[in-house]
């Protein structure tokens, strides 16, 4: 949150804000439970560029 409020350039972020780092953040965790279920997913450079995609997106 500090670097959503650093951004902003507010000393609070409201409400839909803050809800929408919430699902962005529960989708990241999501996206990285997917990547370790994949074997050898470091040794694949093919997923890991795929998820590096899917990460800066789901920022963007």
């Amino acid at each position: 949150m500090a670097e959503v409020t650093l951004h902003t350039g507010e000393d609070a972020v409201g409400y839909t804000v803050h809800d929408e780092v919430k699902t962005t953040s529960q989708n990241l965790v999501g996206m990285f439970d997917e990547a370790t279920q994949i074997i050898d997913f470091f040794d694949k450079p093919d997923e890991v560029k795929r998820m590096k995609k899917e990460i800066k997106r789901a920022i963007l």
